[in-house]
């Protein structure tokens, strides 16, 4: 699987496996705010920012 480089946590790989299913990047972050519209934690919206900023450069290949 692609982007397990980018984990630091156990929950992480669940992240990364959520992210890996999104693969337009025209409705990337649309998907990614439907996944996160639910998390109130700032720790756990960091990490899925850090994430989807690197899963959005892999679809892209370039810095969101």
């Amino acid at each position: 699987m692609r982007g397990y480089e980018w984990a630091t946590e156990a929950m992480d790989y669940r992240r990364i496996d959520k992210l890996n299913k999104l693969t337009n990047p025209d409705t990337f972050w649309d998907d990614v705010r439907k996944l996160t519209k639910k998390i109130t934690s700032d720790h756990s919206i960091k990490r899925w920012q850090i994430l989807a900023e690197g899963r959005y450069r892999e679809l892209t290949g370039k810095e969101s």
